[in-house]
């Protein structure tokens, strides 16, 4: 198997750190893959009548949030408006 390595540290910005640090060593693609699958499952558990809740007015919901992550995640250009729908974005592309 061929594995990936943590990048160094001049190869990404500082505030960043804290997220490198939670990651374990090892294979990085299959504890992507597990961590993929966990989210998967969380979000399975919360019931579907709690997915149009939102804490503040001016936050998303958790449907909403979940969107937004599906389009980071396949790199497709929608997010959530505030009525719920979605809209056209143009992400970054690296």
């Amino acid at each position: 198997m061929n594995l990936m390595q943590k990048p160094l540290a001049d190869e990404y910005h500082a505030n960043y750190q804290k997220y490198f640090d939670l990651v374990s060593e090892g294979a990085y693609l299959e504890l992507l893959g597990q961590s993929s699958k966990e989210t998967v499952r969380f979000f399975e558990t919360i019931p579907s009548e709690k997915l149009d809740y939102k804490y503040a007015a001016d936050k998303w919901t958790i449907k909403e949030s979940r969107l937004t992550f599906i389009a980071l995640e396949t790199g497709n250009d929608v997010t959530p408006t505030s009525k719920g729908s979605a809209t056209q974005v143009d992400f970054p592309r690296t």
